[in-house]
């Protein structure tokens, strides 16, 4: 997917921290919509080998529903989108959720 960026694009990833939990005991890890969970490292690392911009914001959705593993992965190869995310980010304290 990170290919096929264009250079002043953005990626939106929906996804769940993983927090060191047996996978086998969570109840949908290899269900369809949910492949896998992201480390902090884990995340660092796939956007620095393809050369891209990372943050991480949780969504609204997260708080109100009680989701607190949900993160909004936000990748970019511009340093300009991303300080503009950083930006936005200064005067809105969570990410809009998508829709129910």
């Amino acid at each position: 997917m990170l290919p096929s960026v264009k250079p002043n694009g953005l990626v939106i990833v929906s996804t769940d921290l993983y927090d060191g939990s047996d996978l086998d005991k969570l109840a949908f890890p290899r269900t369809p919509g949910h492949r896998w969970f992201w480390t902090g490292s884990a995340r660092a690392l796939v956007a620095a080998s393809e050369g891209f911009h990372v943050d991480v914001r949780i969504p609204k959705l997260a708080v109100k529903k009680k989701y607190w593993c949900k993160r909004y992965v936000l990748l970019s190869p511009s340093g300009d989108v991303m300080k503009r995310v950083r930006n936005y980010f200064g005067s809105v304290l969570r990410a809009p959720s998508e829709a129910p």
